[in-house]
């Protein structure tokens, strides 16, 4: 699987104009990517390496959440 890189911040956007829903973002682990959901009125983000923790060098979700919670 490849990653779309034409995907962006923006296409929130998108997906708010097809659904009521709430838009949850699941993935987040640096504290910028964090502040640009709220600029895009998420109603929640969820702190996920998206099993992740499989790799050593992968940024460990508790101290993510630190540095997340340091920046709200």
């Amino acid at each position: 699987m490849t990653a779309d890189l034409s995907l962006s911040w923006k296409d929130l956007d998108w997906i708010r104009s097809h659904t009521l829903l709430p838009l949850i973002i699941k993935g987040i682990l640096h504290p910028d990517d964090a502040l640009e959901a709220l600029k895009y009125n998420v109603q929640g983000v969820v702190i996920s390496d998206h099993g992740g923790r499989q790799m050593d060098t992968s940024l460990n979700t508790a101290e993510a959440l630190r540095d997340i919670q340091a920046v709200l």
